[in-house]
């Protein structure tokens, strides 16, 4: 039993690679046929790529094609901003946290009452800010915030208009 299992992997080896190169041999040999077929063409060998690309361009050129259709179609959308603004009240809470116990209260604070909120580095520490429309909201989280000494104020929320 050994001796078979001791001549069978050489033997299935050989065979494996037998296989292969045939395949290879089989898929490249259209290969020769077509370096054959422009070397004995009349053009040059050493064309210029301008050539090659001109030669391309020809033959496209002269091709039963009417036109080429891109693939993708083109959408031009407009949308007037400006007809249809909704004038609501927004408010924004600003705080400054200074230390990471203050970071771990406020952002517990803003996970129990549901609000989004972004937070941005400064020299100082670390700002807050939250964007509300209940302006009675921010007043309970401002003085939820006061237990923890996080000073925050509530301002008019105004976008800023581009152009």
């Amino acid at each position: 039993m050994q001796r078979i299992a001791y001549w069978s992997i050489p033997i299935i080896a050989i065979v494996v690679t037998v296989l292969v190169v045939l395949f290879l041999v089989q898929i490249n040999t259209n290969e020769p046929v077509a370096a054959k077929r422009l070397l004995s063409s009349n053009t040059t060998t050493t064309a210029t790529p301008e050539a090659t690309q001109s030669a391309w361009m020809d033959r496209f050129s002269q091709s039963e094609q009417e036109g080429y259709f891109y693939p993708v179609n083109e959408i031009f959308i407009t949308l007037d901003l400006h007809r249809h603004r909704v004038k609501e009240k927004a408010f924004a809470l600003s705080a400054l946290i200074k230390n990471q116990y203050q970071l771990f209260c406020l952002q517990e604070e803003l996970k129990q009452r549901g609000f989004r909120y972004f937070l941005k580095k400064v020299r100082k520490g670390t700002e807050l800010v939250v964007y509300s429309k209940d302006q009675h909201q921010l007043q309970s989280l401002v003085k939820a915030l006061k237990s923890y000494k996080i000073r925050a104020k509530i301002l008019p929320y105004k976008e800023v208009e581009n152009g």
